[in-house]
């Protein structure tokens, strides 16, 4: 059985926040699957459960600012437009100057915990 990144208790103790169990389930699945494909899915390969405390912690964190961050922006928009036309009017969105977090649709807190873990880095290598 897998373990869980973060349990609903622990979301609630580090961000003071109330959230259902039915949305911490689902928003959980979501933030987990951020978390793990930034990680290169390594999380997965190595096992949660053998990781360092200092990673379990950030991640732990990631978890709960994601899980926030659903919360407060919703589901991911795959459909969202970067141009469109109306009559003579055309008009084109600059995310240039987006943060990569903000591209990929994750919390800018989250995602700097993930890359304290050393666990996103393309030159990663375990000990």
């Amino acid at each position: 059985m897998k373990t869980p990144y973060l349990h609903q208790i622990e979301f609630k103790n580090l961000l003071n926040t109330e959230i259902s169990e039915q949305q911490f389930q689902q928003l959980s699945v979501l933030a987990e699957q951020k978390i793990n494909r930034i990680s290169h899915n390594r999380i997965i390969a190595v096992g949660f459960e053998n990781l360092t405390e200092f990673q379990k912690e950030k991640i732990k964190l990631a978890m709960a600012y994601q899980i926030d961050y659903l919360l407060k922006n919703g589901l991911e928009d795959d459909t969202e437009a970067l141009s469109y036309s109306v009559l003579d009017i055309s008009v084109n969105v600059d995310k240039s100057n987006q943060s990569y977090a903000d591209k990929i649709h994750m919390s800018n807190i989250a995602y700097n915990f993930m890359q304290e873990t050393g666990l996103c880095t393309g030159d990663f290598k375990w000990r």
